[in-house]
């Protein structure tokens, strides 16, 4: 599950917003109520803090928290600090 952090072309995708977080959310939900493997990659902190609830709540195995290198990844580092599974990726290439 990735909720990005660039901008899409209009119409691509839904816009940032209350409504994609309930959407998002409801998915990673699903994925973690159900102990589905999964990757949950976001910077938006209200996200995690979301997802770490969830995480407490159904207690899963089969997750990782994911950001991209760069993007908040001080504040990131508490979630690694506090014993959830969390990955950084470096994004490469053309695009």
């Amino acid at each position: 599950m990735v909720k990005g952090a660039y901008e899409t072309a209009k119409g691509l995708s839904i816009e940032r917003g209350d409504k994609l977080d309930e959407i998002y959310l409801g998915y990673v939900e699903k994925l973690l109520r159900n102990n589905h493997t999964c990757a949950i990659a976001s910077y938006d902190e209200k996200i995690h803090k979301q997802t770490t609830a969830l995480i407490e709540k159904y207690k899963p195995n089969n997750y990782v928290l994911e950001r991209l290198l760069g993007i908040r990844n001080e504040e990131f580092q508490k979630y690694k600090d506090d014993g959830y599974n969390c990955r950084i990726y470096i994004v490469y290439g053309k695009e």
